[in-house]
């Protein structure tokens, strides 16, 4: 096993069965691509993560497995076009998936996005952002809950 053996042990002279946790097996990988033409940029990557582990407790094994797949693609678009100080300006979208499966409770569950943003690059290493991302996501019950953010960044890089 890549991971030794642990178990947890109880605090302040209290009794509880001893729980030893074993991971058999992990797996991650995650692979992308970015394409630049002109004054567009087109992003995706993909993640995926799985592990297979063991908890006992006292002679009783749990399998426990969890799968995870997440993938998002980008687009930007800077507008050259524009007069000035103006064609420092650009235009972002994006879209994110993300799936968390287990085998304990069976549970899937999931989170989707999308965002679009507005940049503006000051100087070639110095940028202000204004982002909208609109979230969806459900857990363990299927319960939908949404929510917005509103953000605003900057950037600096050397």
């Amino acid at each position: 096993a890549p991971f030794p053996p642990f178990t947890l042990v109880p605090a302040y002279g209290t009794t509880l069965t001893a729980v030893e946790i074993d991971v058999d097996h992990w797996f991650d990988f995650m692979g992308g691509f970015e394409y630049q033409w002109q004054d567009l940029t087109v992003a995706s990557e993909v993640s995926t993560s799985y592990f297979n582990s063991y908890a006992r407790i006292g002679t009783i094994n749990i399998p426990v497995s969890q799968r995870t797949l997440g993938t998002y693609l980008s687009a930007n678009y800077q507008m050259t076009f524009l007069p000035g100080a103006w064609n420092r300006l650009s235009v972002y979208g994006a879209g994110m998936w993300n799936r968390n499966m287990d085998t304990i409770s069976d549970a899937k569950s999931y989170v989707r996005s999308a965002a679009i943003a507005l940049r503006y690059d000051i100087v070639d290493h110095f940028l202000i952002k204004a982002e909208f991302e609109r979230v969806q996501d459900t857990d363990t019950s299927a319960i939908h809950t949404y929510g917005n953010v509103f953000s605003l960044k900057t950037t600096f890089d050397f």
